[in-house]
């Protein structure tokens, strides 16, 4: 049964240790509990936007570690134009928010919690399978733990990569906008690397009329609908949704059928502190 075969899967590879994209979510729920201690420093997290705002306590100690550690991950870390944690921390401010809403939990106790669960799954195959089949599913599983944590660990690294290209291209944006005033932040994001190369080197090109149209471009292909996930041929014309609609369909993160009040989080993640058990999460691109 695929449904069966799926769940079977997911069950027998979950709570995988050393997992490197789990990491920064594992050390932000300990934050969160050491915000749970600090008193004063869970009350400032509602109006805070930076470590400054914070007093001294466990929390802004925690969460300092935190950045210096996980500063160069971000929301949208494979698209270069996107802020990091460590230059724009507010989006980690309102997941803490969010942390402090649920119930307390130790995260390392949930993990051990799923690599149990996981065991007991395989131990209940182990009941009704051959010894010839137990081998292969062993090995079958061993393979895909230690392909999910290669997956992850080449990930990271290509966010950290795609971190140090944005430093360099903000250094050369903060050159442009030296030479033309009037040029917007982020306009040498819409430059080419060899053009990026040319506005550091000795004879420098006039770019702000290339910026200024390809960030016209840019706006002008956001207004355009998103095309289906799949489709054969030509995409098929896409109308928007009516400002008055009270439906929209999407992909689901989870099998089953469930009831519940909607919750959008936008992709700076506003919206996760009002997020309680039972309502269903709707946002436009989910990450890992």
């Amino acid at each position: 049964v695929p449904d069966a075969a799926s769940r079977l899967a997911y069950s027998l590879t979950s709570g995988l240790a050393e997992l490197e994209s789990a990491r920064p979510a594992v050390a932000l729920a300990h934050v969160t509990e050491l915000f749970r201690t600090d008193a004063a420093g869970a009350a400032a997290l509602v109006e805070a936007a930076s470590l400054a705002d914070l007093p001294e306590g466990a929390g802004r100690r925690a969460l300092s570690g935190w950045l210096e550690a996980f500063g160069d991950r971000g929301l949208g870390e494979v698209e270069a134009m996107c802020p990091r944690f460590g230059e724009d921390p507010r989006p980690v401010f309102r997941m803490l928010r969010a942390g402090l809403v649920a119930a307390p939990g130790d995260p390392e106790l949930v993990l051990s919690r799923v690599r149990v669960a996981a065991d007991q799954e395989l131990a209940t195959i182990e009941s009704r399978a051959g010894m010839l089949e137990m081998a292969l599913i062993r090995a079958l599983v061993g393979r895909a733990r230690s392909l999910s944590r290669l997956r992850e660990r080449m990930r990271v690294w290509m966010a950290r990569t795609i971190a140090m290209t944005r430093s360099v291209t903000l250094d050369v944006d903060r050159r442009l906008r030296r030479l033309d005033a009037e040029l917007s932040p982020g306009g040498a994001f819409y430059l080419s690397h060899q053009e990026l190369l040319s506005a550091t080197g000795r004879t420098r090109a006039d770019l702000g009329p290339m910026v200024r149209m390809r960030i016209a471009a840019h706006r002008r292909g956001l207004e355009h609908a998103d095309p289906p996930d799949t489709f054969i041929g030509t995409p098929p014309r896409v109308a928007p949704l009516p400002f008055d609609s009270r439906r929209s369909t999407g992909a689901r993160a989870s099998g089953g059928v469930v009831t519940g009040r909607v919750r959008l989080v936008d992709a700076e993640a506003r919206g996760a502190e009002r997020v309680e058990p039972g309502d269903a999460v709707v946002v436009r691109t989910p990450d890992v």
